[in-house]
């Protein structure tokens, strides 16, 4: 009976001890899964800021693009407009040496007629 009573404790205390022996690998595999889980999460976070990075820097350059044609659309603007005096004071001169040669001619008629 004590034999029975030391085999049945040794078949205890050997189950005990396989059972710390499962939950300590248990526990070691879920650490290492953890493990890996926060390096991917790690990793996505930053291929997450890259990108966040990519689109702020296409953003700017966006910009800058927009910026540039707008700003060669007004110097086109400002040459048109420009083009456009230029010719309202070229045919206002015009006609001022128009109406000052009509106005000599007239002059010169009147002077002879005396």
């Amino acid at each position: 009976a004590a034999a029975k009573a030391a085999a049945a404790a040794a078949a205890d205390a050997q189950l005990a001890l396989r059972r710390e022996q499962l939950e300590l690998e248990e526990k070691t595999r879920l650490d290492e899964d953890m493990r890996q889980i926060e390096e991917a999460t790690a990793a996505s976070e930053a291929l997450v800021a890259a990108k966040a990075a990519a689109v702020a820097r296409e953003e700017r350059e966006m910009a800058a693009a927009i910026a540039a044609v707008e700003s060669q659309r007004q110097e086109e603007y400002n040459a048109a407009a420009a083009r456009r005096r230029e010719e309202t004071n070229a045919a206002a001169a015009s006609k001022l040496a128009a109406a000052a040669a009509a106005a000599a001619s007239s002059h010169a008629a009147a002077i002879a007629a005396v």
